[in-house]
């Protein structure tokens, strides 16, 4: 018998279905009668309430009856001519109002009002003010004029005080015996009309009837709510402070819906469903009653809590039953099993599993054999991915390091040679950046397999076979290592590199694009070299990086002073960061003249290092290329913005010309997109606008992180500073982010720009440069002019602004300031100390 019918045999007998059943019958009766005696209490109240506010409207009748038949009432109505009616019977009739406010002290207004509804008559208890001395605009009104002479009474808001007030009225229609014939139809003389107070009805409401939860209240025929009483949670909050809230259609829809039938309606005043009821006051007002359905789930808790105690300890019962009879059926072979899986779990693969029979349990032991088999595989794959580099299946460096132990190990022990080349691809980083990692995935691949092409071809390594093979691995990234055992002479390792070198030449096929590529290779070779491992490694990637820094796509075997170089960088580290702390920089300007004019127009920003242990003015392509390397042109960047900005606002501030600062961006500062949030700082510490700031990014800092320069770019010129592109030409050159990127201003590059008045190509070159910017929008610089011929040919190509040693070599910043000064009296650049070409004697100002 398979498990599900042992198993059904065991829970037919079962009653918990049937306890719960009986357990939720039970409870949903209970429910049933508390809303049923809820709603009957409810209803009986709002009856109570209802029969209330109708009584006290029958008994203001009945009252004003009597009231409209007073002697002095009719005599008040009969009098024309005001004066003699306020002077002889106003007092008397007030006093008779009086007498029945005495009685029914909650008829606090009687009035009486001629036929236009000006208040000719009024008698009030308390404070109330007269703000309507006419009531031809007050709904009651109309509706009163309306009627021939019968008694009219309406619930409504007082418009003096804006309470709601039961007002009860009565035309008072007479026929003057003295002037009048007696066959005459009576005239309507004025008006009688009783304000009652709701105040019970209101302290009735707030008494909380309908327990915390439930609520009572008045509301109109247009939904807004005259008078409310308890409300739950913050409810009542939206009712305040005039007591007064409009309902929205689907409450006037629910609500309607109570007064016809009880039943469950959603109400914005309340945080639930509730159950609603209602009773019509009059034709424009209405009596509601409203409780939330989660009252009467609270009453029921505690039988809930009985049903669900006995449902429990029954399951209890029965489980423990169930345990028992099922442990002999189905724990017992469990066991077994889990038994099988520890052994499994322990590495014990090859485990024999009884699995007869045809039921869950069987197939439960055929699948622990077939997990135990896929294991099995797992584990070797594991074992071999653990060695080995997922993408290339060459060793990684774990196995390379191991393997490469060994055979230092045997190499000793027989006196023999190690060669290890050390590869790395030149440009890798440019096809991840064009293509993506996908596609640079495919290059390593392609790579790996050319190395292995290389190594297996026939007679290719000389080396003893007596000892391990060569091996290949993959160190990480677009580093590999060969491994050169026993080879009979060293040299061979410089043939090897030479066909790795020439296999490259041929070109990648990743995405139907075809790429050229090559590798630095650096070799070292034991005992030559080094004799551990670590040794042996480091002095071959300090070889690969010397070929790199020698051109790259060439090899270079290891020198010591490959070593002394690494030392003297680590020295120089040292003292960039000892300099940076002790700000020993310092900045010289170099000025951009505008070449139609003469005038200088602005100036660029250039570091130097003023070294105090030396005394020697440290040039930037010394420790430039080490700060970016180390990240300290981070910090170095800053001082120089905020130099710059400092130094230019100072000159500004003093009336010397306002020029444009130039400053350059590292690569780093701008892929971290951190130089626009400094760019901000910077101006709003020294307060220069930023007009007058521009920034100096070159090709390869564009196209290293499009995505991020874009963004850069933007917000930069979104704060108003200017774009320079800097050494155009001998980077990437592409029309690409001539056209996309935000650029305000290219400066050709110094290599162009030298002998372009001389050699004919070089001047092609720069022609279409300025031609191409101008077509772009693009003002040109042209940088590093030096004699008067490349001068003349810029200014007949149109070049806007030139810089170059033929102006002025760049000037600490109190020497420039001299400058800008003889520019302000008109001198120019004649005074300076180096060599430069004479301004119009009109430059003066920018």
């Amino acid at each position: 018998m398979r498990l599900q019918g042992k198993l059904l045999l065991l829970l037919i007998p079962l009653v918990g279905g049937a306890l719960v059943a009986i357990g939720s019958v039970a409870y949903l009766q209970l429910r049933g009668n508390a809303e049923r005696n809820y709603l009957q209490q409810m209803d009986t109240l709002l009856d109570q309430l209802s029969q209330q506010v109708q009584s006290k409207i029958r008994t203001a009748e009945a009252n004003l009856e009597l009231l409209a038949a007073n002697y002095l009432v009719e005599k008040y109505a009969l009098v024309a001519d005001e004066a003699e009616r306020y002077r002889l019977l106003q007092r008397p009739l007030l006093r008779s109002f009086a007498g029945y406010q005495s009685v029914y002290p909650d008829y606090y207004e009687i009035r009486y009002l001629l036929p236009d509804g000006y208040e000719a008559a009024r008698r009030v208890l308390g404070e109330v003010p007269n703000r309507t001395e006419t009531e031809a605009q007050n709904p009651f009104f109309r509706n009163l004029a309306a009627v021939e002479d019968a008694v009219r009474s309406e619930l409504g808001v007082n418009p003096d005080n804006g309470e709601v007030a039961l007002f009860v009225g009565k035309p008072l229609r007479l026929r003057d015996p003295s002037v009048d014939p007696v066959l005459a139809k009576p005239l309507l003389r004025g008006y009688l009309v009783i304000t009652v107070s709701l105040s019970q009805l209101e302290q009735q409401l707030l008494s909380r009837p309908l327990g915390d939860t439930g609520i009572l209240f008045v509301a109109d025929a247009a939904g807004e709510i005259l008078l409310h009483g308890h409300v739950h949670h913050d409810a009542a909050a939206a009712l305040e402070p005039d007591h007064s809230h409009v309902l929205t259609a689907a409450d006037l829809r629910a609500l309607r819906g109570g007064v016809e039938r009880p039943g469950r309606a959603w109400l914005d005043l309340l945080d639930g469903p509730v159950y609603l009821q209602g009773r019509e006051l009059s034709p424009q007002l209405y009596l509601y009653g409203a409780l939330p359905v989660d009252t009467v789930k609270a009453a029921t808790e505690q039988l809930g809590e009985l049903v669900i105690a006995i449902t429990l300890s029954t399951i209890v019962a029965v489980a423990g039953v169930l345990f028992f009879a099922l442990r002999r059926l189905v724990l017992r072979p469990l066991q077994r099993l889990e038994a099988v899986a520890h052994q499994i779990g322990r590495g014990r693969l090859d485990i024999a599993i009884a699995s007869s029979g045809s039921d869950e349990m069987a197939s439960l032991g055929q699948s622990l054999a077939a997990m135990a088999e896929s294991l099995a595989r797992s584990n070797e794959r594991v074992r071999f991915l653990a060695d080995h580099d997922s993408l290339t299946g060459l060793p990684n460096r774990r196995l390379f390091q191991d393997y490469l132990g060994k055979a230092l190990a045997r190499a000793r022990r027989h006196g023999e040679t190690l060669v290890l080349l050390f590869l790395d691809i030149d440009e890798f980083k440019n096809v991840n950046d064009t293509l993506g990692h996908q596609a640079g995935d495919v290059l390593l691949e392609q790579f790996a397999e050319r190395l292995l092409g290389v190594l297996r071809e026939e007679d290719m390594v000389a080396h003893n076979r007596r000892v391990p093979g060569e091996m290949v691995a993959r160190l990480g990234g677009d580093e590999f290592i060969v491994l050169l055992p026993g080879l009979a002479a060293p040299a061979t390792a410089a043939g090897i590199a030479e066909r790795i070198l020439g296999r490259l030449r041929e070109p990648f096929v990743i995405n139907r694009q075809r790429f050229f590529v090559g590798a630095s290779i650096g070799i070292t070779v034991y005992p030559d070299d080094g004799d551990s491992v670590p040794d042996l490694v480091k002095h071959a990637d300090l070889a690969m990086y010397h070929a790199k820094r020698s051109g790259k796509n060439n090899y270079q075997f290891f020198a010591p002073e490959m070593n002394a170089a690494v030392v003297r960088r680590m020295h120089m580290e040292r003292r960039l960061r000892q300099a940076l702390e002790r700000q020993e920089f310092v900045l010289h300007f170099q000025p951009v003249i505008e070449l139609r004019s003469g005038r200088i127009l602005g100036a660029e920003a250039l570091v130097r290092w003023q070294d105090l242990d030396t005394g020697r003015l440290v040039p930037p392509d010394e420790f430039i290329p080490l700060a970016e390397a180390t990240g300290l042109i981070l910090p170095l960047g800053e001082w120089v913005l905020l130099q710059a900005c400092t130094l230019a606002k100072g000159w500004q501030d003093r009336g010397l010309p306002r020029l444009q600062v130039g400053v350059n961006a590292s690569a780093l500062q701008v892929e971290r997109g951190e130089l626009s949030q400094k760019v901000r700082e910077v101006l709003a510490l020294t307060g220069l606008a930023a007009e007058w700031l521009e920034l100096e990014l070159t090709e390869t800092v564009i196209m290293a992180a499009a995505a991020e320069v874009q963004a850069e770019l933007t917000r930069l010129q979104a704060l108003g500073c200017s774009i320079a592109l800097d050494d155009f030409g001998v980077g990437y050159s592409s029309l690409n982010y001539l056209r996309h990127f935000s650029i305000d201003k290219l400066k050709i590059d110094r290599s162009f720009v030298r002998d372009c008045a001389g050699v004919t190509s070089q001047g092609g070159i720069v022609t279409a440069i300025i031609a191409l910017a101008h077509a772009f929008g693009h003002k040109v610089v042209g940088e590093g002019v030096e004699t008067e011929g490349e001068l003349a040919f810029l200014q007949a190509q149109g070049c806007d602004l030139g810089q170059g040693f033929l102006f002025s070599r760049p000037l600490p910043a109190a020497e420039f300031e001299a400058l800008l000064e003889q520019q302000a009296v008109g001198t120019g650049l004649q005074a300076c100390a180096v060599p430069a070409w004479p301004l119009p004697a009109d430059a003066v100002g920018v």
